[in-house]
């Protein structure tokens, strides 16, 4: 009805930047949903207005995603990736991104790179387009090691051999599947490391996939210098956390190649938990989600991590006095619904090892280890007050949440859960159990800082678990423009949004 006013798609482009400027610094994430809905409305006017204007295309490809509206973005993406890479004629005269009127919606964000100030002087523009939607595809289509990413994140590396973080994943995933291929990315990749910090990421990574293919392959050349590493030491979150010195460990690998933990519920945890509180880490491995608590609660917080695993405990202590965290107590022992002593399975990668109830059909050696209740340690303690639980078990959590339930009724705390399924929806049984208690599930969206119902949602592959929260933490999160009724994604643009777009047109005009 407005668009004959706008003959550009730069102009609509600039009006949906606008909004995700507004979106930034939006106090609760209902103006961040509505801002950014706004948005989409201005890039699909865009590209009504201009089919081939890029940056509305791939903005309203990123506004989808955020706002989790539709079930075809990914195929639409791999769609615009392949016509940019059959038909860059088609573009050959656009205008490169991040120019007036073809901003991007998003930026490259890795702890290990950054673009450099001469970024795309020696690529066409049609290339430079490509290159960062490629790296969108990558973070967002599957988990950074799965196959479905590794296309994309190979077309990054080509197109910017400078991406050393994209250099790094496809390095350490051909490393991983034993290509010597991998070897020589990583090799690349020390070469070009510019300080101090870079170089000692890129030597890990190059040390520990060098180690690896040593202790897997047969070539009696290479296994006879088998030198395997115990341990590796990287940058995380304002902390040194050392890591299992292996790829046989998702933890190792995923650090390795992201800086991070791969979970975007733990920027939930980051912004949920405050000085003081209480946080209990069940299944922490060596502390990807331990330390992040640690920094959030504070001296004056509690952080307690359960790990059955030695050699994981042994590092989790580690991580904890090297970085003086002593808000942080290790207990060497599993939680079950009932104590004493447990089989453990171990495997080639610790976050799989589990508990299990019976030795039929187990080839492999097993371990005992000691397994209490949450609700025995709770009392043990007096009952302190517990403001958020956190289970990550290879198993079914629904043995843990069990033994937790005198727990959970006196402090109703928030409770992280594996999500399961395409649907990402708990299991039945954890779901029934914690629904009796008050407890109602949400998916966290890390790009509006929001907790949605979990059903209610389209499912986004970002969603790795769930977070069961109960009426009286419902408060809190209000306050803190986290949780909003009627806040929940919509598959049209919300009508109370429409004299706020009549409002912003007529402005332009």
């Amino acid at each position: 009805m407005v668009a004959t006013s706008f003959e550009t798609g730069s102009t609509w482009n600039t009006l949906g930047i606008n909004q995700i400027r507004i979106a930034a610094t939006a106090p609760t994430s209902k103006e961040r949903r509505n801002a950014w809905s706004v948005a989409l409305y201005y890039w699909n006017q865009g590209s009504d207005v201009e089919p081939n204007h890029l940056p509305c295309l791939l903005n309203r490809l990123h506004s989808l995603w955020v706002l989790g509206v539709s079930f075809t973005v990914m195929e639409e993406a791999v769609k615009l990736l392949n016509q940019l890479e059959l038909d860059p004629e088609k573009w050959r005269d656009i205008p490169p991104p991040n120019t007036e009127g073809y901003e991007l919606a998003w930026r490259i964000d890795s702890p290990y790179f950054q673009l450099e100030d001469d970024f795309g002087l020696a690529l066409p523009s049609v290339d430079q387009y490509l290159y960062y939607l490629a790296r969108w595809i990558a973070e967002r289509i599957a988990l950074y090691y799965q196959p479905q990413a590794m296309p994309f994140w190979r077309i990054a590396a080509a197109i910017y051999p400078k991406d050393l973080q994209a250099q790094a994943v496809v390095g350490l995933g051909l490393s991983r599947s034993l290509q010597v291929e991998g070897i020589h990315y990583l090799r690349q990749n020390q070469a070009q490391a510019t300080t101090k910090a870079i170089r000692k990421w890129t030597e890990a990574c190059f040390q520990v996939s060098v180690s690896f293919f040593r202790g897997k392959t047969d070539n009696p050349k290479l296994s006879s210098q088998k030198n395997s590493i115990e341990v590796i030491d990287v940058p995380y979150e304002n902390h040194i956390m050392s890591l299992e010195g292996s790829l046989d460990s998702v933890v190792t690998h995923c650090h390795l190649a992201q800086g991070r933990w791969f979970e975007a519920e733990i920027d939930f945890v980051k912004s949920y938990l405050k000085p003081g509180m209480t946080f209990i880490d069940v299944g922490a491995n060596v502390g990807s989600y331990t330390l992040v608590a640690a920094q959030a609660v504070g001296s004056e917080g509690k952080v307690v991590a359960f790990e059955p695993t030695q050699a994981c405990v042994e590092i989790l202590k580690h991580n904890a006095n090297m970085n003086q965290l002593p808000q942080v107590t290790v207990i060497p022992c599993a939680l079950d619904s009932e104590s004493g002593k447990a089989y453990f399975l171990e495997s080639d990668d610790s976050a799989c090892n589990r508990v299990v109830k019976s030795l039929v059909g187990i080839t492999h050696p097993v371990k005992t280890v000691q397994k209490v209740t949450l609700d025995e340690w709770w009392r043990s303690l007096e009952c302190p007050s517990v403001d958020m639980i956190k289970v990550d078990v290879f198993t079914d959590s629904f043995d843990v949440i069990r033994g937790g339930r005198e727990l959970i009724k006196s402090c109703s705390p928030i409770i992280q859960v594996e999500a399961k399924g395409d649907l990402g929806s708990a299991s039945r049984e954890v779901s029934s159990y914690l629904s009796e208690l008050g407890y109602t599930f949400f998916a966290y969206n890390p790009a509006l800082n929001e907790l949605s119902m979990a059903r209610k949602q389209a499912r986004n592959l970002s969603t790795v678990n769930l977070v069961a929260v109960p009426e009286a933490r419902y408060v809190n999160l209000k306050r803190e423009g986290i949780l909003e009724e009627g806040s929940f994604p919509s598959k049209e643009l919300d009508p109370s949004l429409s004299s706020l777009l009549w409002d912003l047109v007529e402005e332009k005009q």
